[in-house]
């Protein structure tokens, strides 16, 4: 059983590596911003901020938001959820009680930008300044 649990976590700790650096191993870039739309923290409490395939708890669930979203800019509210972008670009609603404008947490000066892909598809582009080095990070929603 302990060795079970050990193999697990290790998996675990492969596949986030590994997702971490697709963007880089896949040779992704953001090539323009997306206007009119910002980061958006999302603070789902003690319950998953769920997103909706339209602004509204009555369609499918289509996933769990994230740290981070894509969101209108100015938010848009339909019913009290707040519009947002998927990665293959489809509209979704996550409950707007759960949105937070995205703001660095580090102090550090690190700015997201929603971003178009290389290959199309979307991502955050944050920009950190590590000692008057600037260095581009791509994520994903």
């Amino acid at each position: 059983m302990i060795r079970f649990r050990v193999l697990q976590i290790v998996l675990v700790a492969v596949g986030c590596t590994c997702w971490a650096g697709a963007a880089q191993v896949q040779g992704l870039v953001g090539v323009r911003p997306l206007a009119g739309y910002a980061c958006m923290w999302v603070m789902g409490g003690k319950a998953p901020a769920y997103v909706y395939a339209r602004p509204s708890e009555r369609s499918a669930t289509v996933g769990v938001g994230g740290e981070m979203v894509i969101a209108t800019s100015p938010l848009h509210l339909v019913g009290g959820f707040g519009e947002i972008l998927r990665r293959d670009g489809r509209h979704g609603g996550i409950a707007a009680r759960a949105l937070r404008p995205y703001e660095s947490t580090s102090g550090s000066g690190v700015s997201c930008t929603p971003s178009v892909l290389s290959d199309g598809g979307l991502a955050f582009t944050r920009s950190i300044d590590w000692d008057g080095k600037p260095s581009v990070v791509v994520s994903y929603p």
